[in-house]
C-alpha cells in the first residue's frame, strides 16, 4: 500500500506513522527528489511502518518478498532459491560471556528469538546503539521485553512501563531508588535515564 502513495503525501505519512527524526526524514526525501523513479520515500515509509506494527524480521521479509515480486523486466536472473542447509554457525558465539543475553535485535543473527518468559536472567546487555537516540518503545523491543515496536508504545502510552531512577535531583549520593512511569519523549532524552 506504501509503495503506491504519490509523492506528495509520502513526506506527511513518513511524518505520521514512523518514529523517524525529522532530518532523517528530509533527507530520505532528498534522495528520493533526485530520482523518483525508484520511489525511495515510499520504500522507506513501508519498511519502517512494518517495522513498527510488525518486528525487522517482519519489515525485512516483506522487503525481500516485494523485490522478488516486482524485480526489473529486463533481470534475466531467477530468484534466490532458499537455503537447503541451516547457515554455517560459528562454534565459538557461546565463549562470549554475554552471549545468553543476546538477541536477534542486538546484532546476533543466530540467537533464539527472546522475549521476558524465556529469558535465563532478567539481566539484559544491550549494546549502546541500540539503547542511546533511540525510542523507548524500539528498547522495549530490543531488550526482548516486547514482540513489537507499536506493543512497546501501546505500553508507554498506556503507563504500563517503569523505568528506575533517582528520587529528586538533590545532588546528593543515595542508594535510593524509585520507579517512574515512562512518558513518551524524544529518543535524545533516553541518556538521561
Amino acid at each position: 500500500y506504501f509503495v503506491r502513495t504519490p509523492d506528495d503525501q509520502v513526506e506527511k505519512y513518513l511524518k505520521m506513522f514512523t518514529f523517524l527524526p525529522l532530518d532523517k526524514i528530509a533527507e530520505i526525501m532528498a534522495e528520493s527528489a533526485q530520482d523518483p523513479s525508484k520511489r525511495i520515500a515510499q520504500h522507506a515509509l513501508a519498511k519502517e511502518f512494518v517495522d513498527l506494527v510488525h518486528s525487522p524480521t517482519e519489515a525485512e521479509a516483506a522487503a525481500t518478498q516485494h523485490r522478488q515480486l516486482f524485480r526489473p523486466r529486463s533481470s534475466t536472473s531467477e530468484p534466490t532459491p532458499p537455503p537447503t542447509q541451516p547457515p554455517n554457525i560459528p562454534t565459538n558465539l557461546n565463549s562470549n560471556p554475554q552471549y545468553s543475553f543476546m538477541n536477534r535485535a542486538a546484532g546476533n543473527p543466530y540467537a533464539k528469538p527472546l522475549n521476558y518468559k524465556n529469558m535465563e536472567s532478567n539481566r539484559v546487555l544491550l549494546p549502546r546503539s541500540l539503547v542511546l537516540e533511540q525510542p523507548l518503545a524500539k528498547v522495549l523491543y530490543n531488550a526482548g521485553l516486547v514482540s513489537s515496536n507499536s506493543e512497546g508504545h501501546r505500553l508507554i502510552v498506556g503507563r504500563g512501563v517503569s523505568i528506575g531512577s533517582r528520587p529528586g535531583d538533590s545532588g546528593q549520593m543515595s542508594d535510593a531508588l524509585e520507579f517512574t512511569p515512562i512518558k513518551t519523549w524524544v529518543p535524545g532524552k533516553t541518556p538521561d535515564f
